[in-house]
């Protein structure tokens, strides 16, 4: 029931091995030996058995006060007896000493033990019918043969099985260290059952439903006010609390790491044994540092430096009674790091000096316990037996307990102290790095900060190279001393190369890395024999500004020539002969500035000065003269500057300008309005040097002409040529009748024209162009250029009386016109839909003399649609000057329907500009060229319903037509008319028929009755029943009076056909019987 195994490594290379196993006392003996396997040993799927044997039995039953509960006793254990539960045996077994000789493989050697009786245990399903296996492994480190040893496996300072009562919040922890100083890491592992194979097989075992092996203890499922285990991975801490009894089986891996790589691996299986115990509350330990939250766990926690001292008090409550009295409780502080007794500071522990206590240990007492924590921190608290660690980290494990029956409770904090190195410092910062006149180089940087005393020494390494070997130059052991003169560098002749390091740290043995490497720099200057003198130098390898280029004369006087990015330069020699000193300066930082070797010759100036750069050419629009503007030139001996200009192809000197800042030339003798003016510019310097003519800059020449027919200046210029830096774009200025200049237009340098539109009659217009450079410093005026504008009168108006039906297909259109216009003719356009009339009908002569014209169209269809016509007037230019109002003539549609009346529709008249006209409605009957007007109706009526039954005699043809008349309020004073087409609706005839008459009667005529029908061809014919024609008329009007040639017909039955026309002609014939009747019916 619980165990692990681990090894020692012995001073004379070889191991020893460990078993600890646990049992009940009541339980099942274990024998004088055990035999653990070693898998993978001596190679991989290989198995070497190594016999160990028992050295020693320890009672760990719980003692407590007797006075107490019930009383655990390993002596009074049986099988069945509630004593037996947590009366329990250690039992160590130990290897004689044993050699392992090679490299373990990556999977490591694994030592197993194997057992086949297990306890009873609550969370194993038949734990009784199961085995266990306990397991370690020994993994490979940086490909050392395990002989000689060279590590220890973790070791643990508690028991594998705990005794507990249950109800209270719990912590275990199996107190494990490592004496290697290695790092620990815990973790849940699976409990393994027994194998029977040759070479290891891990097994796990099977848990009982709502346990697992990472939750392996009472839970909220099995109790509600169970906590789950929490397992600290750093300290190994288990944190719970159980309300469930019972015994438990768990397990857990502790991993040791050696510089981050896995060494070792323990897996220790614990039990736990929860009693129900009574009332008894944990003890209670109080240290005043900061409890730092880890996920489910706390820590007790600290963090040093090396030369630190650390003192805590450490103080222990728990005021629970037994008995009559107090309960005693005892405090132990167990760690590989606390000295001999808990007293010493010096002997005892892995690493002196070693930490310690006010008092020996165990400390007991009742309610309060205390005692005060001591340690002081030194270097060798961070270094293991191979390398020097940046920090360690110590726990020291704090055990209280009471003296309660059945089960002391017993409660561990961790106390974890992080003892961090001396920091190791980073490389002091250059500054400076100069060349003296003798070829000594001085250093200079910044010292780095230092509060806790790391500092040992500079370290200064220098080449002749950049990728050469860097030789330590000299060890400077002062951390203030932040310069340095290297005598013997010769820096006048080469470039020399520099690093800089720190060391630091506990030992003195932390080497910083390099700073940034800094070269010196070496200017050579050669005379080139032109008057220039040519720089050049190496780059150094960090620079923050430009290099500055200083020059040396007269003696002792230094000035700053230039500035540059790049490595060389040439400076023109304005001196005729004199010994000229330079040296380059350059920031590498904001706190310094560094210069190269001062390097010197003797210069004689043959050097011509630099040519003249123009800023324009331009014209004095107030002088009409060129004016020349240039840059000062550069070459500051410029004596004077000479003006060419171009003459019929050839470069005449025209004049000269004394004097280095007069940049100014006004040139009297040109005529820049008439032809483009072009120049050329020399310097003489004070040596008598001529530069050579610059690029040539031409005035702009601006023409103008006025387009009547468009209506606007027309205005062109020749290009600017040669403008420094670029020309950018022209700027076309005016002004309107001496009005102050205004810019009229911006254009892209590759226009040379524009048009000025929208000009105002009789108007005099002056322009200019101005070129402007990028930068939109430079500015190049062309010559002045006028103009008067004299437009062609506008129309001011173009009216569109009347568009008329005169006849069918027939449409007359009347307008009026401005005749103080200058204009060429009018143009008549139509359409048939809505929109601006497209199509042309006429082109009409222009006459001043005639205000009115008269158009008619004879390419219509006046009986289909209505058309739009409009009128446009056209100037000499034949440009479109002035469009008339839109007219719609009147479309009138004609229609019958079964009420004797004639439906009337019509479109709007359009066009007219008075609000309030008026239609008359004109109607002609059965084809009379009689016309009279039945009805004038509002304007927007188009709609009327003549009734026609007062002409039932009629043939019933009615035709219509319809006048618009404009009202008066026309603002021309002019009204008119316009009429539709002509529609026509014929009404169908009706009919009526006698079915009887009686002619000595009262009824004595038969007559059909007829309306609008042609009473031209009208047939009435009567027969009787053989056939015969008894009677006929042709006469509308005239009934048979049923007289025959031999008298009155006989009574009977007599047929009749009818035949008529209506007005268009149409036929119709009626036939049928009649019943003649005598008088007496």
């Amino acid at each position: 029931m619980g165990g692990e195994i681990t090894w020692e490594c012995l001073g004379n290379g070889k191991y020893k091995i460990y078993l600890k196993g646990y049992r009940e006392c009541a339980g099942v003996q274990y024998p004088d030996t055990a035999v653990i396997k070693i898998n993978n040993y001596p190679s991989l799927n290989q198995v070497t058995p190594v016999t160990l044997y028992k050295i020693k039995t320890i009672d760990i039953t719980p003692t407590c006060n007797p006075i107490g509960p019930q009383i655990i006793s390993c002596a009074d254990a049986n099988a069945s007896s509630s004593a037996n539960m947590g009366a329990m045996q250690e039992i160590t077994f130990e290897s004689k000493e044993t050699y392992l000789n090679g490299m373990p493989p990556k999977e490591g050697w694994i030592f197993t033990w194997s057992s086949m009786q297990r306890v009873e245990s609550s969370n194993i399903l038949n734990a009784s019918n199961s085995g266990w296996t306990l397991k370690s492994v020994m993994y490979p480190y940086d490909s050392k043969n395990s002989y000689p040893c060279y590590d220890n496996s973790p070791q643990f300072a508690e028991n594998a099985v705990a005794v507990l009562c249950i109800g209270y919040p719990y912590t275990y922890s199996i107190l494990g260290y490592d004496n290697d100083m290695d790092s620990l890491v815990y973790e849940w592992t699976q409990p393994l059952d027994q194998y029977f194979e040759d070479i290891f097989v891990a097994k796990p075992i099977t848990f009982m439903p709502g346990y697992s092996y990472t939750n392996p203890l009472p839970n909220s499922s099995i109790n509600p006010l169970n906590k789950s285990a929490v397992l600290n991975p750093t300290t190994g801490e288990i944190t719970f609390e159980s309300h469930t009894q019972g015994a438990f089986v768990l397990a857990v891996n502790v991993l040791s790491y050696r510089g981050g790589k896995l060494i070792a691996e323990v897996t220790r299986e614990i039990q736990i044994i929860l009693l129900g115990c009574g009332t008894n509350k944990p003890p209670v330990v109080d240290i005043p540092l900061i409890s730092l939250a880890q996920g489910d766990y706390k820590l007790l926690s600290d963090t040093v430096y090396v030369g630190e001292n650390i003192q805590y008090e450490i103080e222990v409550i728990d005021d629970d009674s037994i008995g009559n009295g107090l309960q005693n409780i005892s405090l132990e502080l167990i760690s590989n790091q606390l000295g001999n007794n808990a007293t010493d500071s010096m002997i005892g522990c892995i690493r002196p000096p070693c930490a310690y206590l006010s008092n020996t240990i165990p400390i007991i007492g009742t309610k309060k316990i205390k005692t005060t924590f001591n340690w002081h921190v030194t270097c060798n608290h961070i270094s293991n037996y191979e390398t020097i660690e940046e920090q360690n980290t110590y726990n020291f494990a704090i055990k209280m307990s009471d003296d309660f029956c059945p089960a002391p409770f017993r409660m561990f904090a961790t106390l974890t102290i992080v003892v961090k190195a001396l920091p190791a410092l980073p490389p002091p910062k250059f500054t400076c790095l100069s060349v003296d006149t003798s070829g000594k180089t001085i250093l200079n940087w910044e010292k780095p900060i230092d509060t806790l005393n790391s500092f040992n020494s500079y370290i200064i390494y220098t080449s002749e190279s950049i990728n050469g070997v860097y030789t330590p130059l000299d060890t400077i052991l002062d951390i203030n001393t932040t310069s340095y003169i290297h005598t013997t560098a010769n820096a006048k002749k080469k470039p020399i190369y520099y690093y800089l390091k720190t060391t630091s740290g506990c030992y003195k043995n932390r080497v910083s890395i390099s700073s940034d490497t800094l070269n010196s720099i070496y200017l050579d200057v050669k005379d080139l024999g032109d008057g220039n003198a040519y720089l050049q130098w190496n780059k150094p390898l960090f620079k923050q500004s430009k290099y500055h280029i200083l020059r040396e004369y007269p003696e002792t006087v230094w000035s700053d020539v230039d500035s540059t990015d790049i490595e060389n330069y040439t400076n023109s020699i304005s001196l005729c002969n004199a010994y000229i000193n330079y040296i380059i300066s350059v920031n590498y930082n904001e706190t310094c500035i560094s210069h190269s070797n001062r390097m010197g010759k003797i210069f004689k100036d043959i050097l011509a000065p630099v040519t003249p750069t123009f800023k324009t050419v331009s014209v004095d629009i107030n002088l009409d003269k060129t004016i020349l503007t240039w840059e000062t030139s550069k070459s500051r001996d410029t004596k004077e500057y000479i003006i060419y200009k171009d003459t019929n192809g050839i470069w005449l000197n025209i004049d000269t300008v004394e004097g280095l800042q007069n940049t100014v030339f006004i040139d009297y003798n040109s005529n820049p309005s008439l032809k483009v003016e072009k120049y050329c510019l020399a310097s003489i310097d004070s040596c008598g040097n001529t530069s050579t003519l610059n690029t040539f800059n031409q005035s702009i020449l601006l023409n103008a002409y006025t387009d009547v027919c468009n209506e606007l200046n027309s205005l062109n210029w020749t290009a600017y040529l040669n403008m420094t830096p670029r020309l950018l774009k022209y700027e076309v200025y005016v002004s309107e009748n001496n009005s102050p200049y205004s810019l009229l237009a911006v254009l892209d340098n590759n226009t040379l024209s524009f048009n000025h539109e929208n000009l105002v009659n009789n108007s005099a217009y002056n322009y200019y162009i101005k070129a402007v450079d990028t930068d939109n410093k430079l500015e190049a005026i062309s010559n002045l250029k006028k103009t008067t504008i004299m437009l062609q009168k506008r129309p001011e108006f173009l009216y569109l009386k009347t568009a008329s039906v005169e006849k069918e297909n027939n449409i007359k259109i009347k307008f009026l016109a401005d005749t103080s216009a200058f204009l060429k003719s009018f143009k008549i356009y139509r359409t048939t839909i809505y929109s601006t009339p497209d199509s042309l009908v006429k082109e009409l002569a222009f006459s001043k003399q005639k205000p009115y014209y008269e158009f008619t169209d004879i390419n219509v269809n006046t009986n289909s649609c209505s058309y739009y016509y409009m009128v446009s007037c056209i100037d000499s230019c034949n440009n479109e000057m002035l469009k008339s109002n839109i007219v719609r003539t009147i479309f009138l549609e004609a229609n019958t329907n079964k009420d004797i009346e004639n439906e009337l529709t019509w479109n709007e008249f359009e066009g007219w500009l008075s609000e309030s006209n008026s239609y008359s409605i004109i109607r002609e009957i059965d084809k009379s060229n009689n016309f009279e007007v039945i009805k004038s109706v509002q304007y927007k009526l188009n709609k009327y319903y003549d009734d026609v039954e007062h002409y039932l005699n009629s043939q019933g043809n009615f035709c219509y037509y319809i006048q618009a008349i404009e009202d008066n309020d026309n603002p021309f004073g002019e009204t008119d008319t316009a009429l539709s087409n002509i529609a026509c609706a014929v009404q169908s005839p009706h009919i009526f028929i006698p079915n009887a008459f009686t002619p000595l009667g009262n009824n004595p005529i038969f007559k059909p009755v007829a309306s609008f029908i042609d009473d031209n061809n009208y047939l009435l014919r009567i027969f009787n029943r053989w056939g015969n024609i008894v009677f006929e008329t042709t006469d509308m009007n005239q009934g048979w009076n049923g007289q025959t040639k031999k008298g009155v017909a006989p009574y009977g039955i007599y047929l009749y056909f009818l035949y008529f026309n209506d007005s268009n002609g149409k036929e119709y014939q009626f036939k049928g019987t009649i019943t003649l009747l005598n008088i007496i019916d």
